[in-house]
């Protein structure tokens, strides 16, 4: 059956943040795949756009909208209980990452969710082109992958930023940790052994602003990667095998008409391999709608985002405790 052909999902926008502004909203409209069900917001916010229903009650706004799905964009603190909300009213949920602060709180999404809903965080650079084809690079090469350097980090933000409190689920491990394990996750395609974490929090924070990571895959296989707030904007991806290496700027946030390459060198020879522009949040939502209409394993597509969590898991506990944690990952069932 052809996606054009199955009917719209219906996406309920929980929270009005800067990213539903900036690229959700923008996403949605005039999608092929979703629609926007309606906008719910506990501020007074006078520019949710009137085309769309608005709602003041987030419970109100998931059993009246008629939504398929509810997308939680609200403070990091708040994810877990409006995903345990949605699941509790029968709607799949895409949440903005971390979509929870714990492998505890992913264990009971999991078990909530069952083997009838989805849990779906929203990691978007994942569907970008520039993604599928460097993962397609790497799958024709001879010699497996070895080595991932990553980097991303950028300017302070403003003071009354949530990301900037610890009680809201602030700091750089939370906010851009799960880009890390996310690459880790896509171009070794395996479960990680074991993570270090070096963070550091500045005397009058309460949050970590910056981390040094290094997660093990086996195999000679390791991420290494370096995050955090208060620093001058570096978002690149570099993989290194045995006669190949891939890297790319703009790696993990890609405007959506920006033109982008992907530069390869092997034998000292280098090409530069054009990307167009690709919108990430588009094909996220597209990836999204396909995955509730075809014959997907949702247990297991929920699987991997509790093995996610409980890898976000060990590499807060290695900031605390300077060392580097086996991740256990039990017997997930």
């Amino acid at each position: 059956m052809s996606i054009k052909k199955i009917p719209k999902t219906k996406i309920l926008i929980l929270g009005y943040s800067y990213i539903a502004r900036k690229s959700v909203i923008r996403s949605m409209q005039n999608n092929p795949y979703v629609a926007l069900a309606g906008i719910a917001s506990q501020k007074n916010y006078h520019d949710i756009p009137r085309e769309y229903d608005s709602y003041d009650s987030y419970e109100d706004a998931i059993r009246n909208s008629g939504c398929d799905a509810v997308y939680i964009s609200l403070h990091n603190s708040d994810h877990y209980k409006w995903i345990m909300e949605s699941l509790k009213l029968h709607k799949h949920v895409i949440c903005d990452k971390p979509a929870v602060l714990s492998s505890r709180q992913a264990l009971e999404c999991y078990k909530k969710a069952g083997d009838r809903l989805i849990v779906f965080e929203s990691i978007p650079y994942l569907h970008h082109a520039q993604h599928k084809l460097l993962k397609k690079c790497i799958e024709q090469q001879k010699y497996p992958l070895q080595k991932i350097t990553a980097h991303f980090g950028f300017p302070p933000f403003e003071k009354n930023n949530f990301r900037n409190f610890a009680k809201l689920g602030g700091g750089c491990l939370y906010d851009i940790g799960p880009y890390m394990i996310s690459a880790g996750q896509l171009y070794f395609n395996k479960r990680a052994t074991s993570v270090y974490c070096s963070a550091y929090t500045p005397k009058s924070w309460d949050a970590p602003t910056s981390a040094s990571v290094m997660i093990q895959y086996g195999a000679n296989q390791i991420l290494q990667g370096h995050i955090g707030f208060n620093l001058e904007y570096r978002n690149n991806l570099n993989l290194w095998g045995y006669d190949f290496n891939y890297a790319v700027d703009r790696a993990f946030s890609t405007p959506w008409d920006f033109s982008n390459f992907i530069t390869h060198k092997t034998k000292d020879k280098i090409k530069k391999i054009p990307v167009l522009p690709s919108d990430s949040f588009s094909e996220m939502f597209a990836f999204f709608h396909k995955l509730l209409h075809d014959k997907t394993d949702r247990k297991g597509f929920n699987r991997k985002f509790l093995e996610q969590a409980i890898q976000m898991d060990a590499m807060i506990k290695s900031a605390k405790t300077k060392k580097s944690e086996i991740i256990e990952y039990g017997d997930i069932k």
